[in-house]
């Protein structure tokens, strides 16, 4: 009773051969104790051979749509009909709101691809964005997107990558200025032995002079006093030489041979 109470668009009813309606969604026409063994489609609903029969007929100026079932050994009817304008206007509005349904779930598409490709379009650009600041150099910029796509994944990679090189970056300066603080050290303390040694050989340089002015000094009064012992050795020994070569030139007389093997040997 509750399964036919809910038919709406057709009146349906069960019946028994005799034609008495045994169950019907009206309450009060049930206690009238209607009959349809007049109506055309229970008539023919007696005539049929198949359990169950759908067809489409005109009663009066109307076309229906009826269907038929009969069960417990013929004794029980169940016949459904219902104005066939009702029914494709069911059917009209279910398709207006089929393709209405389908159009909104197709603008909800559209927009939601929309949307993610908008998304997608805009990390992609903050990324090359990024990775050309940071191809120049530039490795301060952290890039933030906005999403839980694979874009949000590659961006943190990204910046991961950006971290490394920058450690990387400031440990080779710190190596670098470490290394030229050491060469600029070492560089002093090559110009302060230098220095150094200038000093040490200025220093030798003016001890070599006063040295050499100390033995010129020196020298001064030695030369004086040898010249006079000299002048008298020499007037001397002119005497001497003079009586010396008497002598020679009176032994090269007496005996020339003698003179000529000395040179010799």
């Amino acid at each position: 009773m509750k399964s036919v109470s809910i038919v709406r668009l057709s009146e349906i009813f069960i019946s028994n051969k005799r034609g008495e309606i045994l169950v019907h969604p009206d309450a009060a026409t049930l206690f009238k104790h209607p009959r349809v063994d007049r109506d055309p489609l229970f008539r023919e609903a007696l005539g049929m051979k198949a359990k169950v029969v759908v067809l489409n007929r005109t009663i009066g100026q109307d076309r229906v749509l009826a269907a038929m079932a009969k069960g417990f050994n013929d004794q029980i009817f169940v016949i459904a009909k219902a104005n066939e304008s009702q029914v494709f206007q069911v059917v009209k509005d279910l398709s207006t709101r089929t393709l209405l349904f389908g159009l909104i779930v197709l603008t909800l598409v559209i927009l939601a691809a929309f949307l993610l490709s908008h998304s997608l379009t805009h990390n992609i650009a903050v990324l090359a964005e990024r990775m050309e600041s940071v191809s120049e150099g530039d490795l301060s910029t952290q890039i933030r997107l906005k999403g839980r796509d694979e874009t949000l994944t590659l961006a943190n990679t990204f910046n991961q990558m950006i971290h490394d090189l920058k450690e990387s970056r400031d440990a080779l300066e710190s190596m670098n200025r470490e290394l030229d603080q050491k060469v600029k050290e070492r560089t002093e303390q090559l110009e302060a032995q230098n220095q150094k040694v200038k000093e040490v050989q200025e220093a030798l340089l003016r001890t070599t002079r006063l040295a050499s002015v100390g033995e010129i000094a020196a020298a001064r009064p030695t030369r004086s006093s040898t010249r006079s012992r000299s002048s008298s050795h020499a007037r001397s020994g002119t005497k001497k030489s003079r009586r010396g070569a008497g002598r020679v030139s009176r032994s090269v007389r007496r005996n020339p041979n003698r003179l000529e093997k000395r040179l010799r040997g």
